[in-house]
């Protein structure tokens, strides 16, 4: 619907599908984004209320097994182990992140991601909400990426385009996410301040 309207208003087909591949991607850290219930979920239940028991049961699960099998400390000692300074971690933890988001989906990601890096967010000091937004935004980016960008994909149907000629005009747009990648990661206010405003996060 997007990008037909935006032709009739005269823009550029090209950009008319980059511009609505990148805005979808942003859904997934807009309440009531399903995204970040399942990552609350996985992170122990921020803020989730009763909602989706079923999928509450197979999070819980999967995160009773993880710390069983004490594969959350194996991987903090194994990242600690590589570096203790925080900032070097946050680029770790998001390439790491970035990496599967371009070939896994983001919902099964979240499930196995959480409760694997919420330990090393915690021993460094990060606030859990600043992490999902930064879990968030990088898995973002893999919904408008080849090979699993379901985005991506459904945006060039519709815009009739072929994907190379695509992906060249989403290069700025892939900056500017990245950009915002960086700030939520190293600027706590961006995804803390209405939080705290709001609720006393």
């Amino acid at each position: 619907m997007l990008i037909p309207m935006m032709e009739k208003q005269g823009y550029d087909r090209d950009f008319s599908v980059n511009v609505t591949v990148t805005s979808a991607c942003q859904s997934m850290i807009i309440p009531p984004s399903h995204n970040m219930i399942i990552f609350a979920l996985a992170a122990g239940g921020l803020s989730t209320g009763k909602m989706f028991l079923a999928v509450i049961c197979a999070v819980n699960g999967f995160c009773w097994i993880m710390s069983y099998l004490k594969i959350p400390a194996l991987i903090t000692e194994t990242l600690l182990s590589i570096s203790s300074n925080k900032y070097v971690l946050l680029v770790l933890i998001n390439i790491f992140l970035l990496v599967l988001g371009c070939i896994m989906d983001v919902a099964p990601l979240i499930v196995i991601t959480t409760p694997v890096l919420l330990p090393v967010i915690t021993q460094i000091g990060m606030n859990p909400i600043q992490f999902g937004m930064m879990m968030l935004c990088n898995l973002a980016i893999g919904m408008c990426t080849p090979p699993v960008g379901a985005t991506l994909f459904a945006g060039c149907a519709v815009g009739k385009i072929p994907m190379e000629k695509c992906m060249k005009g989403l290069l700025p747009f892939y900056l500017a996410m990245l950009a915002v990648v960086l700030l939520v990661t190293y600027v706590p206010a961006v995804s803390l301040t209405l939080p705290t405003l709001l609720m006393g996060a």
